[in-house]
């Protein structure tokens, strides 16, 4: 849990560095508001965003993952090309239609977002 919400951090700040890449001054101004502190606030847009992004891999997906796969290994024992091919296919067709949702979702509600808001705008 802890790896999986250090790397989702790590990832963030990233994104956000490579989001300002062929950005004009006024748009680079913009962003850079989202970087201080603004009164009744305590941190930045920016890193609020970043924690979220912590929050989400260390609490929601770590955990669900860890334990899908865990059903994967036992639902599909053995060694050898056609159990992988079992798995990535099973984990193709039930898991990862569902992560989209789950993502968009979760960082809204951490947003503050109203639940039917960000059920909403996650399966839009």
């Amino acid at each position: 849990m802890v790896t999986s919400s250090v790397f989702f951090g790590i990832g963030n700040r990233v994104a956000q560095r490579v989001e300002r890449i062929g950005k004009t001054e006024d748009e680079l101004v913009e962003m850079d508001k989202k970087s201080i502190v603004q009164e009744g606030q305590l941190v930045s847009e920016s890193t609020a965003r970043t924690l979220r992004m912590m929050a989400y891999g260390g609490l929601v997906l770590s955990p669900i993952l860890h334990n899908w796969h865990g059903f994967l290994e036992r639902a599909f024992v053995g060694k050898g090309k056609t159990v992988v091919a079992k798995k990535v296919v099973a984990d193709m067709v039930f898991m990862a239609p569902q992560l989209p949702i789950w993502f968009l979702t979760s960082t809204g509600l951490m947003a503050g977002k109203p639940i039917d808001q960000a059920l909403d705008e996650a399966v839009k």
